[in-house]
């Protein structure tokens, strides 16, 4: 019979292959740690781009609803860096029952009925234009107003009456492009 050592602790091999295991999983960890950061600190950054551009689409959305007339883009896929509207002048009309146009208080005294509300004097211009990196909207006389900071805007028809406006955000070194269809 041969004699049996009996093991009372682990040899140098097995140490060395323990901590061996136990770094590659450390390292397999720390890399999965860094990468679910970094696509959290992305989704964050786009998520705050949605929240200041997802206004800017809504009103975007209700003044083509609103609009009369599209000035610009004039052709069907032609880009262009504004956009330009007509619509009836909400003084001009009767909220209450749904943006139908009322007579005005003094009629006038030839032919009341032909009191268009598509008159010059009724109507009033709605502009987006990019000015340097700030989005502006223009409403009539009003002075503009800045909606966001964007790298750039263009509206295009893609047929008739509907629109595809395209906005470029820069997120630090990325640059997010935001589409929203508009059907008028």
């Amino acid at each position: 019979m041969t004699a049996r050592r009996e093991r009372r602790g682990v040899s140098l091999i097995e140490a060395i292959l323990a901590i061996f295991l136990v770094g590659l999983f450390m390292v397999v960890l720390s890399d999965l740690t860094s990468s679910l950061s970094r696509v959290n600190v992305s989704a964050s950054k786009k998520e705050t781009v949605l929240q200041i551009l997802g206004p800017v689409f809504t009103l975007i959305r209700a003044d083509f609803s609103q609009s009369v007339k599209v000035n610009e883009p004039s052709g069907l896929s032609t880009s262009r860096p504004t956009i330009d509207l007509t619509r009836i002048k909400p003084s001009s009309l009767v909220p209450a029952s749904g943006f139908a146009a009322r007579l005005p208080l003094t009629l006038p005294s030839a032919n009341a009925y032909a009191w268009n509300p598509l008159a010059p004097t009724h109507l009033e211009g709605i502009v987006y234009d990019r000015t340097g990196s700030s989005l502006r909207r223009k409403v009539g006389t009003d002075p503009a107003i800045t909606l966001a900071e964007v790298k750039s805007l263009e509206a295009s028809q893609l047929e008739l009456g509907l629109f595809e406006i395209v906005i470029e955000v820069e997120t630090g070194t990325k640059v997010e492009v935001l589409k929203c269809l508009v059907d008028r």
